[in-house]
């Protein structure tokens, strides 16, 4: 059944995204930052982890396998991953999972990207793959104190119970997020004033929002 490059960890891992956040798996940049991250959580807390085939790319790590599953047999991938989702589902650490899922989808690919670049692992060879692109193998070794804080203070920023307690709008690349019980009382009023919120620069992405007793929309 399976030819693909991908290793059953990484097809297992892509499924979960597929399942749980299908728009973020449609982005293949997307994906690579959510397998980047649920790895490094990984490492950081002295888990399991694959590294497999992680190369340097002008826009940040790469897990190479999946790259070529993902862009040259992008159907049987999609197909695949599922299946393998199916199968191995418990072998996902859901935390870290939901975690690595909720960054990917607050930040656009640009913040992703920069925020990849922040890693020593990938900033270790950024001379090379500025230089020839993509393709450069990347050195866990490398990996260092400074990525285990970064790695830290991003599984800090936002817990499980919160991730589940909240629902995340887009308008014009800015990135909204509501509680789940304000969402379901948002009209077409309220969406428009979102629309119009999206457009001012000063206003720094992701933007935390509620909902008054009145049904006054806060922004904070």
């Amino acid at each position: 059944m399976n030819n693909l490059f991908s290793t059953e960890r990484k097809t297992t891992l892509s499924g979960w995204l597929k399942v749980h956040q299908p728009e973020e798996f449609n982005s293949h940049l997307k994906l690579q930052k959510f397998l980047f991250l649920y790895e490094t959580f990984c490492k950081v807390s002295g888990d399991e982890y694959e590294y497999s085939s992680l190369k340097g790319y002008e826009k940040g790590p790469v897990f190479a396998n999946v790259y070529a599953d993902y862009k040259h047999r992008n159907d049987q991938f999609s197909s695949e991953v599922i299946e393998h989702y199916e199968m191995g589902a418990s072998e996902i650490d859901k935390d870290k999972a939901k975690s690595a899922g909720f960054l990917v989808k607050i930040l656009t690919d640009k913040e992703l990207s920069d925020l990849t670049h922040k890693f020593h692992l990938w900033e270790a060879k950024k001379d090379e793959i500025r230089s020839k692109g993509y393709q450069i193998p990347l050195n866990e070794n490398d990996l260092d104190g400074h990525d285990f804080e970064i790695v830290n203070k991003l599984k800090s920023m936002y817990s499980t119970n919160y991730i589940d307690s909240v629902e995340v709008i887009w308008f014009n690349q800015k990135c909204f997020v509501i509680p789940n019980e304000d969402y379901v009382r948002l009209t077409q009023e309220h969406q428009n004033v979102l629309m119009d919120l999206s457009l001012q620069d000063s206003l720094t992405s992701p933007v935390y929002l509620e909902l008054d007793e009145e049904g006054v929309l806060l922004v904070d």
